[in-house]
């Protein structure tokens, strides 16, 4: 076994004590007090907000998209195996995808050919058709292409004597979900420069951390 060490998300070391403490559970008064200076009332607008209920973070997107004076799209996921054991909680990707031109999208997937989005990209919705989106992506228009999402088991080949995974159901959808808030669950392995961080009903150890080191910029 090799213990990793060295930290790369962030460079600020007083962020990094303050987080690494949090993660064993040392924090201080004057750490509190550090973190507080950082305290909004308001969430400046397309911050992704990260919170640790799904119910919540579904309203505040809901909330957001109500906003938006453009035409409302929905995209239904396309079922392509396994309909009976099909459970959207299995799949990054929401089912039935509300869209608005001008909403804060994140990406879901990585773009393995073209190297165009990582999961996690931020983008603006550009334009929309009831066959078609397009993401604007650091100035450049993109149109996404539907996705296959699979949920796998795994079974062991007694004759081959090794395991094998099996696709137990699959959708097509398009790679992209409302990023005005996101789970924490959902955050872990994103990195933001800025971001918003509510930490009321954390239910689960090791939830505020998750949340507070997705951001590199500790100013942010």
């Amino acid at each position: 076994f090799r213990e990793i060490e060295e930290i790369f998300r962030q460079t600020d070391q007083e962020f990094i004590e303050i987080l690494n403490d949090i993660r064993i559970g040392n924090i201080n008064e004057q750490q509190i007090k550090s973190l507080n200076e950082h305290y909004v009332k308001e969430v400046p607008r397309r911050v992704v907000q990260v919170v640790p209920m799904k119910n919540e973070a579904n309203r505040i997107n809901m909330e957001n998209l109500d906003k938006l004076g453009s035409q409302l799209f929905e995209y239904q996921a396309n079922i392509l195996v396994g309909e009976k054991e099909l459970k959207e909680t299995d799949f990054p990707c929401d089912f039935d995808l509300k869209l608005k031109i001008g909403a804060l999208v994140m990406m879901i997937t990585n773009d393995q050919e073209n190297k165009r989005w990582v999961n996690g990209t931020l983008g603006i919705i550009s334009a929309l058709s009831p066959t078609m989106v397009k993401v604007t992506i650091n100035g450049t228009d993109f149109e996404i292409s539907p996705t296959t999402f699979n949920k796998y088991k795994c079974e062991y080949d007694r004759e081959e004597r090794k395991l094998k995974y099996i696709v137990e159901s699959s959708v097509s959808q398009f790679p992209l979900i409302l990023a005005y808030a996101i789970t924490i669950h959902k955050s872990q392995g994103m990195t933001y420069q800025q971001i918003a961080c509510n930490l009321d009903n954390c239910f689960a150890p090791g939830q505020a951390y998750v949340a507070l080191s997705r951001c590199a910029n500790y100013d942010k």
